[in-house]
């Protein structure tokens, strides 16, 4: 049974439930980022899942303007953003230099959806996933019907 404290809200920077949450995203690492999108992602593998928290908490929902050098960079996002990670960032902005950084809601919603899906994965119960996570056993109905139709997709 997973932790279900962790996956109740967005868990404030410093708790107890922020550190089980990230040591959650670092045991499935690759699940993880591969659910989240592209900027939580690029932000997590090459800073951490703690910055990328704290960049969610500032700049989530926001576009941001990237600048080009690195220390402004790292000023406005008041945060040591790693070399390599801004490199990342104005390779991959848009036409006008910048990024869109996801909500911390949605990220969170995604990191969910991974437990959840190793939840179905070890085989238990609906009613205790349900129960654990908040969600509706028809919610669950679905997500296993996506997975199936998923898993039966001829890999092109």
């Amino acid at each position: 049974m997973f932790d279900d404290q962790i996956f109740t809200g967005v868990p404030e920077a410093g708790s107890e439930d922020r550190r089980r949450l990230i040591d959650f995203c670092l045991s499935n690492k690759s699940r993880v980022l591969s659910a989240i999108p592209w900027v939580a992602a690029e932000i997590a593998d090459q800073a951490g899942f703690e910055v990328l928290f704290e960049v969610l908490r500032h700049h989530g929902g926001m576009t941001c303007y990237v600048p080009h050098d690195i220390r402004r960079c790292r000023s406005k996002f008041g945060l040591e953003i790693p070399e390599k990670l801004h490199d990342r960032f104005i390779v991959l902005s848009d036409s006008n230099g910048c990024i869109n950084v996801p909500s911390a809601w949605g990220v969170f919603l995604a990191i969910r959806r991974v437990a959840i899906c190793m939840a179905l994965e070890k085989g238990q119960p609906n009613k205790d996933i349900a129960r654990s996570f908040g969600v509706t056993d028809r919610f669950l109905r679905s997500l296993r019907s996506q997975r199936r139709e998923a898993q039966a997709q001829p890999m092109v």
